[in-house]
């Protein structure tokens, strides 16, 4: 019914979110495909403050303000995923893993490329710019595999991204290998099977 209504519904289902005992996954679903942009950006702040009023936030709070996005959100995530605990921290970047936030990708591969940040933390940071994606994030996953070949978890989120950018990301992830001077089976591991899946049109020039 709300869904018929559409854009005018926005305001009731952001005074609904800002209930402390309304179901906020199913809400924020539905305020993302029919608010306008000013309600979601307030059904963003109201998940925020339930958030700060938990002693733990549960999972589905933090997927709902990922899904839902917006100013206040973002800064919430972020706040956490820098100086949150690894518990935290962690759950704020898989929430930052459910949309596309390409203001975000600075953070994420600054993370990802830290060698002494938690692993699991890390991971995720992965994770956001592997849904992030575009030459952005490829360029960033290079530069971290440039600065440590051992990091072979940074490797396996390149290839989803090489496979979404075709010809010019396998090009790119083959003048790379080549440079880095990997072992033949690692090459053929990280990259050769990759490139096959896409087919002729990817085969990089040499």
């Amino acid at each position: 019914m709300l869904t018929a209504i559409g854009t005018p519904s926005g305001p009731m289902l952001v005074r609904l979110l800002q209930d402390p005992k309304a179901p906020y996954k199913g809400l924020a679903e539905l305020l993302l495909k029919v608010g306008d942009e000013a309600a979601r950006d307030q059904g963003g702040a109201a998940l925020v403050r339930r958030a700060a009023a938990e002693k733990e936030i549960p999972n589905d709070l933090w997927i709902a303000m990922g899904t839902l996005g917006g100013q206040n959100v973002m800064d919430f995530l972020t706040q956490k995923l820098l100086k949150g605990p690894p518990a935290e921290a962690a759950l704020a970047a898989k929430a930052l893993q459910q949309a596309r936030y390409p203001s975000v990708l600075p953070l994420a591969l600054k993370i990802a490329a830290d060698p002494k940040a938690n692993n699991l933390v890390r991971d995720e940071a992965f994770g956001v710019v592997e849904k992030i994606a575009g030459p952005a994030a490829q360029k960033g996953l290079v530069e971290i595999i440039a600065s440590d070949k051992k990091i072979w978890c940074a490797i396996g989120r390149t290839r989803p991204l090489w496979r979404q950018a075709g010809r010019g990301g396998a090009a790119r992830a083959a003048s790379f290998f080549r440079q880095a001077q990997f072992q033949e089976g690692d090459v053929a591991d990280f990259l050769v099977k990759d490139i096959s899946k896409l087919g002729l049109p990817a085969k990089p020039r040499c």
